[in-house]
């Protein structure tokens, strides 16, 4: 991700039980995250990115980081490999991450 181009999403295939989905566009947007969702996608948005300051200020309305993205997109996407250990037992996520 460190050289990845500025700015860029970090996604995987979606495995998360309530991800933040993102839809990646085709044409001349191939390779790019065009628009965050709930609803489950293929791939996820697992919460890192690489931006300049101007991304990272978002709109007062933009309660979660994604929502203050959505004004830059189409983005960048870096397909990573990742895993999340996020629920009680831990034990399972970090079985999952494996």
């Amino acid at each position: 991700m460190t050289d990845a181009q500025c700015p860029s999403i970090a996604i995987r295939r979606t495995y998360s039980e309530s991800p933040v989905s993102v839809r990646l566009g085709t044409g001349d947007h191939a390779g790019e995250v065009i628009g965050f969702t709930l609803d489950p996608q293929e791939y996820e948005w697992i919460g890192l990115a690489k931006l300049d300051p101007q991304h990272i200020k978002g709109p007062p309305e933009a309660d979660c980081v994604y929502k203050a993205l959505e004004r830059f997109l189409p983005i960048a996407a870096v397909e990573v490999d990742s895993a999340e250990v996020q629920t009680i037992p831990e034990a399972e996520d970090l079985r999952m991450a494996g």
